[in-house]
């Protein structure tokens, strides 16, 4: 769901591993069926804020899952909810918007439910877990 570091981290992986595949980030597969989601393993990275779910995973695939302080996370997303007129949020206030944030009512859902979803898996061989403010030393 955390917006600003998926996009940190893919150009990151894109430019220690100089992929020209980098370049293809498929945006919103959340939103596919499962079947169509099949259709990416075979892709160099895909960049999105999907909950862990088993079904949708492959075993031969790798995760990179950036995990950020959820203050920081609903502060970064507020002003990108501000800065997109599609989210009607122009005039919102940070408080509006933080309570919003608290019961999912977001884009990509409840924050919480995708962390929880991803944690047990942090030691998994394919997974791979990140704290974002390990990116800002």
């Amino acid at each position: 769901m955390p917006y600003k570091q998926t996009t940190h981290c893919s150009f990151l992986w894109g430019w220690f591993n100089n992929s020209s595949r980098s370049g293809y980030l498929a945006s919103h597969c959340e939103l596919l069926s499962e079947t169509r989601t099949s259709l990416f393993h075979a892709a160099g990275a895909i960049k999105t804020h999907m909950l862990y779910d088993e079904k949708r995973m492959c075993p031969e695939a790798k995760y990179v899952c950036v995990m950020r302080n959820p203050f920081d996370c609903c502060v970064s997303f507020y002003h990108h909810y501000k800065m997109y007129p599609i989210y009607g949020f122009e005039n919102g206030t940070f408080e509006d918007f933080l309570q919003l944030f608290l019961e999912g009512d977001v884009d990509g859902g409840d924050y919480f439910d995708h962390l929880l979803s991803w944690y047990p898996h942090r030691n998994d061989s394919n997974v791979l877990c990140l704290r974002f403010v390990s990116f800002l030393t």
